[in-house]
């Protein structure tokens, strides 16, 4: 998936790497930034006659929220976008989409701040557009001086994440010392080597190959040459053209694979694939106040959240939420003052709620959490909502008069009032379309969600249907499109442990949930597949494909 800026060019980058970066400090380091200079560089602000004491204060409130609704509408944007393979998006729109979301919460921190000034509508519109030239800047900025020098660190090729005592252990070469996990590739050219870490300049210095492998463990990386050493974070994809083996790494190069070293090399990253533990980041079971528990991959829970039943309820139960709430039934506003507080705080409620499911759920798996309280979700939501929206309408219409007490009843009311609809819809409605959202992904020993990355998407082996080559592209067939990408059958491979795939013939990869069944025709042996399909076995693997069916792996 590319990722389109403003201007300039485009980078392809991964779910899992995007979620790198917004867990990466420097990210966050650059987002207070950036909000600092959202509100402090924008020209028209100098024109308003309130005291840099108020602009601090309009900071410390509205800065915050600024950034909690960036980073929950971008990873929002981005999990649905990696979910429906999208072949980019676009930057400038979610940053759109956010500036316009922020309006609401623009005025109410205006409100609080400046005690003698409130904005009216055309200056709050002209503040907001200079924020998004700023912000639209600061973001085209931030990834072509920050990123660029960051993404290996992001890179998410590698088929096994280095324990804590790898990732800290250093090697010294001549007068350098070396971080293991920064290493992509060492080279011998004649006298001298050439080490290439992410993200700095190669080395070279006269040195011998051998005192410096000497200190790496066979886990660190593998001698693809007898005079070239690759990493396992720096493996990209293996590429075999004309019965030569090469394997590209992280940083674009192509190292030829010795003929004597291809099989040694499979096994190695077959044995890195075995070797990986249960992971730190299980899918959450989600509990519900009604007693109610639902546990669903990432994948599937955007596909539920985007489903059209999904959708209808939740327009319905939000709509209802604020309609229902007891404090404002008992606040005796006016009707016209009531629908307009409605209608913003339940457009507000769909909107990001929904946002919040999403983003929730993947910080709770990266946190590692097995259980979690959906009310914290709700809890989040409410707040942000009513922070902005009750702001909102008060500066269309009469002050509504909530004090502190009021408002902490309506969010508590709207909380608990959420979590019922959301154990209905889970005890009800979840079922009726539950089969239409899962995968039926395979899984390996310990229980991991395998991801085939091919060119620039990254499908569940469970979607996977069959893969056919031609030439040097590949025709992905998945249950529910069909891709014309880059690529070979030897990446793959490469990728996925023959436990759960197999090539009957050259041009042809198959996962072993979409075999239906076997048969024999004219002395051939086919294979029929799922979607209809019926795939000639070679005459060469035809034992090695019965033996693989039988025994669940190839001939040792």
């Amino acid at each position: 998936m590319r990722v389109k800026l403003i201007f300039g060019e485009t980078d392809t980058l991964s779910f899992g790497e995007i979620q790198s970066m917004l867990a990466d400090r420097v990210f966050y380091v650059v987002a207070l930034l950036t909000a600092l200079l959202v509100i402090f560089a924008n020209p028209y602000h100098y024109l308003l006659p309130v005291s840099i004491f108020e602009w601090v204060k309009y900071f410390a409130i509205h800065a915050p929220i600024c950034v909690i609704l960036y980073v929950c509408i971008k990873f929002a944007f981005i999990t649905i976008a990696t979910t429906y393979n999208w072949r980019y998006i676009y930057e400038p729109l979610v940053t759109f989409v956010t500036v316009v979301l922020t309006i609401p919460f623009c005025k109410a921190s205006a409100d609080l701040a400046f005690r003698e000034y409130n904005f009216d509508l055309p200056q709050l519109y002209f503040s907001t557009f200079f924020d998004y030239i700023i912000l639209e800047g600061c973001i085209t900025l931030y990834w072509h001086k920050f990123l660029r020098k960051r993404k290996l660190k992001y890179n998410v090729h590698n088929y096994t994440q280095l324990s804590k005592d790898q990732s800290d252990l250093w090697i010294t070469v001549g007068c350098y010392t070396i971080e293991v996990s920064t290493l992509v590739w060492i080279r011998s050219e004649d006298h001298k080597i050439r080490i290439k870490c992410a993200n700095q300049q190669d080395i070279v210095l006269r040195e011998n190959l051998k005192s410096v492998l000497s200190q790496l463990k066979s886990t660190d990386g593998i001698l693809i040459h007898r005079s070239t050493w690759v990493s396992r974070s720096g493996i990209d994809k293996l590429i075999k053209d004309g019965g030569k083996q090469s394997l590209q790494t992280t940083d674009g190069h192509l190292h030829s694979v010795a003929k004597s070293r291809e099989v040694q090399l499979l096994e190695w990253l077959e044995q890195a694939i075995a070797a990986q533990k249960t992971p730190k980041n299980p899918t959450p079971t989600c509990h519900f106040i009604g007693g109610n528990t639902i546990s669903v991959t990432p994948t599937e829970l955007v596909r539920l959240m985007m489903h059209p039943k999904t959708m209808l309820f939740w327009f319905a139960t939000s709509f209802a939420t604020v309609f229902l709430n007891p404090s404002v039934l008992v606040s005796g506003l006016p009707y016209t003052i009531w629908m307009i507080f409605w209608l913003s705080q339940s457009t507000f409620f769909f909107i990001l709620y929904s946002c919040t499911i999403i983003v929730f759920n993947a910080a709770y798996r990266a946190a590692g959490f097995k259980n979690t309280l959906h009310i914290t979700t709700a809890g989040v939501a409410v707040f942000i909502v009513h922070y902005g929206s009750v702001e909102f309408t008060n500066w269309f219409t009469a002050p509504l008069g909530y004090t502190f007490t009021y408002s902490v009843i309506f969010a508590l009311s709207c909380a608990l009032m959420l979590e019922c609809f959301a154990s209905i819809f889970v005890a009800k409605i979840y079922p009726m379309f539950k089969s239409e959202i899962c995968d039926g992904v395979a899984v390996d020993a310990f229980g991991l969600e395998l991801q085939v990355q091919i060119d620039t998407y990254s499908l569940a082996l469970g979607d996977i249907l069959h893969v056919k080559s031609d030439g040097h592209y590949l025709e992905v067939a998945t249950k529910r499109a069909k891709y014309y990408v880059k690529g070979t059958i030897a990446s793959l491979e490469a990728q996925i442990s023959d436990t759960f795939a197999v090539s009957p013939h050259r041009s042809y990869w198959i996962p072993r949930h979409a075999i239906k069944a076997t048969q024999q025709a004219g002395g051939k042996l086919l294979l029929k597949l799922t979607d209809g399909h019926a795939v000639s076995v070679a005459r060469g693997r035809r034992d090695a494909v019965l033996y693989w069916m039988k025994n669940g792996r190839s001939v040792a």
